[in-house]
Order: structure tokens, then C-alpha cells, then sequence
């Protein structure tokens, strides 16, 4: 199985206004993408592309609800 390692950096403090969040993902020991997450929407960039996966926060809440798998928190 892949292990996968997320760092986040923050650009404006906790609070997502102005700017974005952005997390680089690595799986194994390996760059997997980055995933920029902001007031109106998420993105995620694989590796060594330069166009982005937009998606906003409605449409990614129903790929939750329909893919996602279900657990207790």
C-alpha cells in the first residue's frame, strides 16, 4: 500500500480569506500533487502538470456523499 505524507502551508493564518491553503501531497517518497483549498473552491494540481482539477465546495460535498466511504467519528 502507498504511504502518503501531506504538508500544509499556510499564506494568512487559519482563517481561509484572501489568501489560499495549499498541502503538498508525496506518496511514497515521491511529489503526488497539491491540493489549494480556498473560500470558493478546491483544486488539486498533479505532479508536474501545469493545469489544476476545480471544483466547488457543493459539487465536492455530493462526490463525498456518493463515493466517499461512511464512518463514526
Amino acid at each position: 500500500m502507498s504511504k502518503h505524507n501531506v504538508k500544509m502551508k499556510l499564506q494568512s493564518g487559519l482563517l481561509v480569506q484572501k489568501g489560499d491553503v495549499n498541502f503538498d501531497v508525496k506518496k511514497d517518497s515521491g511529489r503526488f500533487g497539491t491540493l489549494k483549498v480556498s473560500q470558493g473552491s478546491v483544486e488539486w494540481r498533479p505532479k508536474d502538470h501545469t493545469y489544476v482539477y476545480r471544483m466547488k465546495w457543493a459539487d465536492l460535498n455530493e462526490i463525498f456523499r456518493e463515493y466517499g466511504q461512511r464512518t463514526r467519528k
